[in-house]
């Protein structure tokens, strides 16, 4: 498994839990426990952040969603996931700082990271992410990161075929999640890419690919947004490099869009695998942690410690 650089060096990832004490920002803002599809408790992750050096975890659930998909969080079970989370924050609070978030699906129309019935719910943190890109004709909404073939079959039933017009409508999406309704934090940006090894769908060096993303950046760097650097994909052997792409990572920079970790562990035992790489790699690219960009809004000031810019 690997983290790739812009010039296709590669840095290894380790296999294991890592111990991660030497770490500048030794943190993950992207967990999900059993309360959605994830293997672990709560307690376990904790323990597990602790025996690993982090000094800050935060929780990820994947929100409810008003129609039934096997991976996010059953409504009824909100109340009791942040119940859960505020009582083991305070048990931990002299071992680590444990932070309350979740992941919440952009679906116009449907769910935000601002829905109303969201409103009311009171997290540290909120992690927006588009899964869903379209609709098929039957009014099934078309998740992006199914399997290939699901990929394949929306992109010929939805856009007729015609990847660079999802790929266009993918990031259509993230942006207008960004400008309205400000996510603390972007979640796996280049979602589209998943399923694009060896470039069986598009090349991210197209001139159109490229707009697509800075076109993005740029609606993202009018925000408070951050950009997480999730190296989940490559942990579970979906990609062959981070998301995003170094490239993207050095187009952060130069937007002034600030990153923060998220190994977007589902299990313990990939809770830090890649952390420190990715450290490693953002140095590479110039970025530095704790810096706090310049806002005119109110942004998370104890996030802008564990982010990169």
């Amino acid at each position: 498994m690997y983290i790739a650089s812009g010039s296709h060096d590669c840095l290894r990832i380790n296999d294991a839990v890592g111990i991660v004490n030497w770490m500048k920002t030794p943190a993950t803002f992207h967990t999900h426990s059993i309360y959605c599809d994830g293997q672990d408790t709560p307690r376990t992750f904790i323990d597990q952040a602790i025996l690993s050096g982090l000094d800050m975890l935060g929780f990820s659930s994947h929100a409810p969603i008003p129609f039934p998909v096997r991976w996010a969080m059953p409504r009824e079970k909100l109340p009791h996931y942040l119940a859960c989370l505020r009582t083991l924050a305070i048990e931990y609070s002299r071992r680590i700082d444990v932070r309350i978030g979740m992941e919440f699906d952009y679906i116009p129309e449907i769910t935000s990271p601002a829905h109303p019935w969201f409103g009311s719910v009171s997290c540290d943190y909120r992690i927006g992410s588009v899964h869903f890109c379209g609709r098929y004709p039957n009014g099934r909404h078309w998740a992006i990161d199914a399997s290939e073939e699901e990929f394949r079959r929306g992109v010929e039933e939805i856009y007729g075929g015609s990847v660079r017009r999802a790929v266009e409508v993918y990031y259509e999406l993230v942006s207008a999640m960004a400008r309205h309704f400000h996510p603390d934090i972007i979640g796996h940006f280049d979602y589209p890419k998943l399923y694009n090894r060896d470039d069986r769908f598009f090349r991210e060096c197209d001139a159109w690919y490229i707009m697509c993303v800075d076109r993005s950046l740029q609606s993202i760097a009018s925000t408070d947004a951050r950009i997480e650097l999730n190296t989940g994909g490559v942990t579970r052997g979906r990609t062959d490099e981070q998301y995003p792409s170094a490239w993207i990572l050095e187009r952060c920079k130069h937007y002034g869009i600030p990153v923060t970790l998220g190994s977007d562990a589902h299990s313990v035992l990939t809770l830090t695998t890649g952390l420190p790489e990715a450290e490693t790699l953002l140095e590479s690219l110039g970025l530095r942690p704790g810096i706090e960009r310049v806002s005119s809004h109110r942004p998370l000031r104890w996030l802008e410690r564990y982010s990169w810019l």
